[in-house]
């Protein structure tokens, strides 16, 4: 009888030892998880970016930690959209977009347009002339904020023009 109960107690801890159920629900987590990053990736013409059962987190395979400033902010970008899905959030805050080139903006906005999420995204520009006017593409305004005013960046513009003539 003792020995039938050590057999069944190693069942248990089988079951629950790191190999056993919690990293199958772990490996199920992440499989689900990859797959959304995989979709947001895909919809942003970004590269992939994967989070394996060490919890390394790559971008095109490579470590996060080996990767460039605007690769790094691509991946973290994906990152918050995906967990944003994941808790329900309604809204993103993402600053410093100004880092990617005009590819990794652009993804980053036509990822934003198919989310049903409200985002704020805040970049560093030299010109009002040079911000992207998202109205022009219907997913959005795009605001310039300079001297502490806040407005529609096609008014900036404007003065910009007036100025220079």
């Amino acid at each position: 009888r003792a020995h039938q109960g050590v057999q069944e107690n190693q069942k248990y801890i089988d079951l629950l030892a790191s190999t056993g159920i919690r990293k199958r629900k772990l490996l199920q987590a992440l499989d689900e998880f990859n797959a959304r990053l995989a979709e947001l990736c895909m919809a942003a013409a970004y590269k992939p970016v994967t989070v394996d059962e060490e919890m390394t987190i790559r971008y095109a395979n490579r470590n996060y930690y080996l990767l460039s400033g605007s690769e790094q902010y691509r991946v973290r970008a994906i990152m918050q959209l995906a967990a944003a899905f994941s808790d329900g959030s309604k809204t993103v805050v993402m600053d410093g977009a100004d880092i990617l080139d005009d590819q990794g903006r652009n993804g980053l906005f036509k990822v934003l347009a198919q989310l049903d999420i409200k985002a704020l995204v805040g970049m560093t520009i030299p010109k009002a002339s040079r911000a992207p006017d998202l109205s022009k593409f219907g997913i959005g305004a795009t605001y310039w904020v300079a001297g502490g005013t806040i407005r529609p960046v096609v008014d900036a513009v404007d003065e910009e023009t007036a100025k220079a003539a």
